[in-house]
């Protein structure tokens, strides 16, 4: 897409009216971004640190050492057979399926500066190992949004059969990749720890930066009557075209807009913000290639692929397992954005703990 904007010549103009508009916005429209900004921080401070930090150490942990290689021993016939990766590497594509959007991103980036795996490869995982934690579908889509833990774990059965049959699918016909040498490892537990733990604290500082930014222009667009005029533009009611709008910058706000629906659109539109991420997901996992060549070609590809299968898959789900899906009330948050200093939140934290130490399970995002 970018190439045929760049042959086309209007990727400067098109960038230009894009900044023009939201500089318009920032000065007309200053309350509503504040708004955006202060929620942003909120959810930076109540729920995307407390979650995803000590995960993004532990991402970090695991490929400066050998835990990489043991947690992927299980995996080896998926790894091989279906991805057609080097068996050390199916602990990332676990992690990514267990441990939210920036998770596979993390630990794809950090193998790739240390010579362990190369680019092609790195581009074709990226593609498929990307999506959201079965504690955030589980608990605060499906018992939080939707009133059901069962639509939850429809959506994430979805998102996990999706992202496996994207992986085959952008894997065919792709040789086994030449075994590289393994790149230097930091011996000894203090060494790993300590790296892991500085990796960890600036990418969460890259990862708030994108919530803060994207909620902000998520507020400036429902205050500038974005969502009337797309709905008049495509002829959608203006409710529906906010959620569109909502999941296309934020998966939660998008998924909190989608839930009001009920029933099979609530599915279907929740199913494909979780398959995209929102602007912000998106952004925050290129952030970690920022000074590698890795193309986004094949990344944008398996966000293609997997909004047709986890959208076709959780309809045959819902339709299956469910008559009808009431809406919920619109105001209502998203439990897991209430209280990030909640029992369940902390439940689910002892979760994610445990399942890296024993058997797999639920993590937070």
């Amino acid at each position: 897409m970018w190439r045929i904007i760049k042959r086309l010549e209007i990727g400067g103009p098109l960038a230009a009216a894009v900044a023009a508009l939201v500089g318009v916005g920032l000065l007309t429209r200053s309350e509503d971004i504040a708004q955006g900004v202060a929620q942003g921080l909120r959810i930076s401070g109540q729920v995307l640190i407390p979650a995803l930090f000590p995960f993004m150490a532990l991402c970090s942990y695991i490929i400066l050492t050998d835990a990489a290689r043991i947690l992927s021993i299980p995996l080896r016939p998926l790894t091989k057979y279906v991805f057609r990766l080097p068996p050390e590497h199916g602990a990332v594509a676990l992690m990514s399926l267990v441990g939210g959007y920036p998770a596979g991103g993390k630990m794809i980036s950090g193998l790739l500066e240390q010579g362990r795996l190369d680019t092609l490869t790195a581009e074709r995982m990226l593609g498929f190992c990307y999506g959201p934690s079965p504690a955030f579908l589980i608990t605060a889509v499906g018992a939080g949004m939707l009133f059901d833990r069962r639509a939850g774990i429809i959506l994430f059965c979805a998102q996990m059969i999706a992202a496996v049959l994207v992986g085959f699918i952008l894997s065919l016909k792709t040789p086994w990749p030449a075994g590289k040498p393994s790149g230097p490892r930091i011996k000894g537990g203090a060494g790993a720890f300590v790296s892991a733990v500085t990796s960890a604290s600036s990418t969460m500082l890259n990862l708030c930066a994108f919530a803060v930014f994207f909620s902000g222009l998520l507020y400036l667009m429902k205050g500038s009557g974005a969502a009337e005029w797309l709905g008049t533009l495509l002829h959608l009611e203006p409710y529906f075209a906010g959620a569109l709008i909502a999941g296309f910058f934020e998966v939660t706000s998008g998924g909190v807009y989608a839930s009001g629906l009920g029933g099979e659109r609530a599915i279907l539109l929740i199913s494909l913000f979780c398959s995209w991420g929102g602007l912000s997901s998106v952004f925050q996992v290129i952030s970690f290639f920022g000074k590698t060549k890795l193309r986004l070609k094949i990344f944008f590809m398996g966000r293609i692929l997997h909004v047709f299968f986890a959208a076709a898959i959780s309809l045959i789900l819902y339709r299956f397992f469910f008559a009808d899906m009431p809406a919920m009330f619109i105001g209502v948050q998203p439990v897991m954005g209430q209280n990030g200093r909640s029992w369940l939140s902390a439940l689910c934290f002892l979760a994610m703990i445990t399942m890296l130490t024993m058997k797999p399970r639920h993590l937070d995002r």
